[in-house]
């Protein structure tokens, strides 16, 4: 991932976390949270399917069924608003952050 993050004063300590996608739904939520301003990193693989006439190039989620946002509480809750993700990952009924070295 490249770019700066720039934080204003008056802008919450953003995070990282983990959100579920309903199933095959990844690049759906994405669409999705670049509409609302949500900033988040969709690891992708290209696999190369081959039919008995042609080979294409398909572009993947490498993590099925999860999508990551870097995001304040506000942001947060403002993607589980959206129609392709379930879910938040949790850890001991608090959403979990991942540290920036994970990511």
């Amino acid at each position: 991932m490249s770019g700066q993050i720039t934080k204003h004063a008056d802008m919450a300590e953003k995070f990282w976390f983990a959100l579920y996608t309903k199933p095959r739904n990844e690049f759906k939520a994405a669409k999705q949270l670049e509409a609302v301003d949500v900033e988040y990193y969709l690891p992708t693989i290209v696999k190369i399917s081959q039919w008995s006439d042609r080979k294409k190039k398909i572009n993947e989620p490498l993590l099925r069924g999860y999508i990551f946002i870097f995001s304040n509480e506000k942001e947060r809750i403002l993607s589980l608003e959206q129609q392709a993700i379930v879910r938040c990952i949790c850890q001991r009924g608090r959403p979990a952050r991942i540290p920036e070295w994970q990511i």
